[in-house]
């Protein structure tokens, strides 16, 4: 059977309904944008363990911490505004237009991410204190910040419009460039040093172009509305995914105020093949599903959900823990089995509450208030575990605090979820 066929009956299955012509259409795309997508990150892994072997723990822990810089500035502002296109866009009537939906993302994302680099750079003399870092890193986290923020909008807005062969197309040029880059440079400059983080801010810039002709379109319709709408959506999912952002950016500072740069750069080793596979399955189907999500019934991908969990997790779990030991031997970094697998369990405790995440965002108006009451659930559970830990078991603290965390945050959603399950 095509794998495009499989997929319209896994819908029928799983929504009890016929999937739409605009369903359909997504459904056809997918086997496209997940072989590129895939493809796409596999390139940019490899990338990132090759900077970790060039660079060294210390120089490496240097990197790390400008990119969490980067996360924390720039994630929930993108996954609240970009989620309220996506999520508007999905529903929205057959042949009416998308573009006043766009333009008004667009000028929230602007907006917030002005006055977020702003406070940022008039913050930046106390939290570089604060941190620990130095001002060089933290400043070139910040304008990493900008270049993310428009490489993420870029690809929620292909996302939003399901133009899945434009996002495949930003993924592949962004990972291209920093597979190419780094190889380069280490033939023709001796000085490879941590800001090699300026190749990843300028390989975010030059990958969204495929998106620049959707937001230079014309916003046939009122913007002012949609703009109103996606506030109310979006203003909550801000503060939660700035909530769920802390602990995923925090991690590496905490480290770094126990054990220095050294050991803030093998925890980011076992992370990168840990928590940052399991944030990139988590992205992978959320991207794809979050408009069937919307267009589907929510009790029968909950059902499906619990089906496929005990078998999926165990093929997680084992698959991640070999991919683990390649990479840490690669990167010929240190090997400790008992904090690998912690690690790799703490990453799939990050998937599971994000797909819940995602499909308590559907709901418009309870869904933000779920996901944030879950996301201070996993911060009242990460910082004081971690901060408990660290003297005993330093850089192995985050991944079991992370594990406690993710999964209170993931039952508290279930819990939800199946409630509004049992009402239906």
């Amino acid at each position: 059977m095509e794998p495009a066929r499989l997929l319209e009956s896994a819908y029928r299955f799983v929504s009890g309904e016929e999937p739409t012509a605009r369903v359909r259409k997504a459904l056809q795309q997918f086997p496209i944008y997940a072989v590129g997508t895939v493809f796409a990150r596999v390139l940019s892994f490899l990338a990132q363990l090759y900077i970790a072997r060039r660079l060294g723990p210390a120089q490496f822990g240097r990197f790390s911490l400008c990119l969490a810089i980067a996360t924390l500035l720039t994630i929930p502002m993108q996954a609240s505004w970009g989620t309220a296109f996506v999520r508007f866009a999905a529903v929205r009537m057959p042949g009416s237009s998308p573009w006043p939906m766009l333009r008004a993302a667009m000028v929230l994302t602007t907006l917030s991410s002005g006055v977020v680099v702003l406070l940022a750079l008039m913050a930046a003399p106390l939290l570089t204190s604060v941190l620990d870092v130095s001002a060089s890193t933290y400043l070139l986290g910040v304008a990493t910040a900008v270049t993310t923020t428009v490489w993420l909008f870029a690809k929620s807005s292909c996302q939003g419009l399901q133009a899945w062969n434009r996002l495949v197309m930003i993924e592949l040029g962004w990972a291209a460039l920093i597979f190419i880059g780094p190889l380069y440079l280490s033939i023709v400059d001796d000085q490879f040093d941590w800001r090699i983080i300026n190749l990843f801010s300028a390989a975010y810039v030059v990958a969204s172009v495929p998106a620049l002709s959707y937001w230079l379109a014309s916003a046939t319709g009122p913007v002012r509305p949609h703009l109103h709408r996606q506030w109310r959506f979006g203003r909550l999912l801000l503060g939660a995914n700035l909530i769920a952002a802390l602990p995923l950016s925090a991690d590496r500072f905490l480290v770094n105020a126990s054990t220095g740069l050294h050991g803030v750069g093998v925890y980011q080793a076992y992370a990168l093949s840990t928590v940052g596979v399991a944030t990139f399955a988590a992205t992978l189907l959320s991207r794809f599903l979050f408009p069937l999500l919307n267009l589907g019934q929510r009790a029968a991908f909950l059902r499906l959900f619990r089906r496929t969990l005990p078998r999926a997790g165990a093929l997680y779990v084992l698959s991640t823990f070999v991919l683990g030991w390649l990479a840490l031997w690669f990167s010929r970094y240190p090997f400790y089995p008992g904090m690998l697998a912690i690690a790799v369990v703490s990453g799939f405790a990050l998937c599971v509450v994000s797909f819940l995440s995602d499909l308590a965002s559907t709901d418009e108006q309870n869904g933000p208030r779920v996901v944030l009451s879950a996301n201070l659930v996993a911060c009242a559970v990460f910082f004081p575990v971690t901060w408990l830990l660290l003297p005993r078991y330093q850089i192995v603290a985050p991944f079991i605090a992370f594990t406690i965390a993710f999964g209170a945050a993931a039952a508290f959603i279930y819990a939800w979820a199946a409630r509004l399950e049992r009402e239906q």
